[in-house]
């Protein structure tokens, strides 16, 4: 399969970068950056140090000083993104093949833990060939620190897996975010748009994509097959807008992508869609649920014609339930 989220490519030069998106151009992969060489990074791999970034402007101004050619300004999308062409990549990593990799020699207490989380996961129904691991341990960058990331291919997969984490939390295998861990994950995610990150951890705490096994942090990502999910259209940049609304349906909210379709307005035009490809926007509202949300309004046209929609993703971006942006 051509790479697509979860999986990792590395370039000549020894950057790896995070594949973001079911949907690719012909010469190339979006990506984000994600581990720099540097001599004074604190993760080492065949004896040379990396750095991990993250944040998506530090790492657009780094390839801005550093490697340009790793930038692309894409028309359909009227955006500029981060890109790598297929000459440069030196190594594609597939995360099931990663799985399947720790699976046969899970000595250490990370691989221990993958195994039984993807066992578990198999035993509710989930098959494993659709199962997969990501971030550092796929790419051997790991840290003790560092979180158990599982990727789920496959709609029908990802459903049954959500349902799975559900059980296996009632079962006591998984546990919720503690309060002051979610907080964390509150401030890393939400810190720059000025909402309550103490409301925002609640939130946190309930969904079942992360939280902890045997006390380690896991994170899981549902990515449909790129058949299961529309190839984008070409969409044009309208400015930044702030809009509330409701869920009228979310049958792709737990997903990464994930859409939901909505009901509200911006400046007269009526939104029908909010989407983004960031994970942390999953889970975030329901069907029924009452709304908040900024971000970058589009003008998308489709095969079914022209409409309008809320693309989530930038730093101070957000998406918040009413009920618990007005709580008291």
């Amino acid at each position: 399969m051509k790479p697509i989220e979860g999986y990792y490519i590395e370039t000549d030069e020894g950057l790896l970068f995070t594949v973001k998106g079911l949907h690719h151009p012909e010469d190339g992969v979006i990506a984000y950056l994600r581990y720099i060489p540097d001599e004074h990074g604190d993760r080492i791999r065949c004896g040379r140090r990396y750095r991990r970034v993250y944040d998506l402007e530090e790492t657009t101004r780094y390839l801005e000083e550093h490697h340009p050619n790793y930038l692309r300004w894409m028309e359909e999308k009227g955006i500029r993104v981060q890109f790598v062409p297929h000459s440069h990549i030196r190594r594609i990593y597939d995360p099931r093949e990663g799985l399947k990799e720790i699976l046969r020699q899970s000595e250490n207490r990370a691989g221990k833990l993958v195994k039984l989380f993807a066992e578990a996961l198999r035993d509710e129904g989930v098959p494993l060939g659709d199962v997969g691991l990501t971030g550092s341990l796929l790419i051997g960058l790991k840290t003790t620190e560092s979180d158990i990331d599982l990727i789920i291919y496959g709609r029908q997969s990802g459903l049954k897996a959500y349902e799975a984490l559900r059980r296996l939390r009632e079962r006591g295998l998984l546990s919720s975010l503690p309060s002051d861990e979610a907080l964390k994950v509150a401030e890393m995610r939400w810190g720059g748009t000025g909402l309550d990150l103490r409301r925002l951890a609640e939130l946190e705490r309930v969904k079942l994509l992360h939280g902890l096994i045997e006390g380690v942090p896991y994170y899981v990502r549902l990515v449909p097959n790129p058949t299961e999910f529309e190839p984008p259209h070409f969409s044009k940049p309208m400015g930044e807008a702030t809009i509330r609304g409701v869920v009228i349906e979310d049958a792709l909210g737990i997903y990464t992508p994930c859409r939901y379709v909505v009901e509200a307005e911006a400046d007269g035009l009526r939104v029908e869609e909010l989407m983004s490809y960031r994970g942390r926007f999953a889970e975030q509202v329901w069907e029924g649920d009452e709304f908040e949300a900024r971000g970058v309004l589009e003008e998308v046209h489709s095969s079914r014609g022209v409409y309008y929609r809320l693309m989530l993703g930038r730093r101070g971006d957000y998406l918040i339930p009413l009920s618990l942006l007005e709580a008291t």
